[in-house]
């Protein structure tokens, strides 16, 4: 019971953390381009996009949260251009950036299994 508690603790910690951070680099994005907004009033913003991306129905929630969280800013006051430009942006930042970089990363550790089965050739 006790490894399982501090395992569920680990999770938590780091699926809260997850959150935090990608929600505050939102908030770097927003302000970015311009518009400052209540910390507290982006979380709920976040969050609800989030919960909705959830949903089984796009890879990662794709489409789904641009198009809850871009009315959500507009309705939380943020101006529609820079609510669109700041989740447009934050979106390449945080779903296709790392598409290449694990595709890099993966291709490194098959040439670098290819390489040691392939042996040194003398």
């Amino acid at each position: 019971m006790c490894r399982s508690h501090r395992t569920l603790t680990s999770a938590v910690l780091w699926a809260a953390g997850n959150w935090i951070f990608d929600a505050a680099s939102l908030w770097l994005f927003l302000a970015a381009y311009g518009h400052r907004i209540n910390p507290v009033t982006l979380f709920v913003a976040y969050g609800i996009a989030n919960l909705l991306g959830t949903l089984p129905v796009s890879p990662g929630g794709l489409g789904i949260i641009e198009g809850v969280l871009v009315p959500s800013l507009v309705g939380f006051g943020a101006p529609s251009a820079v609510a669109v430009l700041a989740v447009v942006s934050w979106r390449l930042f945080e779903f296709w950036a790392p598409i290449p970089i694990g595709s890099l990363s993966y291709l490194s550790l098959r040439l670098q299994r290819w390489w040691s089965t392939r042996g040194p050739t003398q």
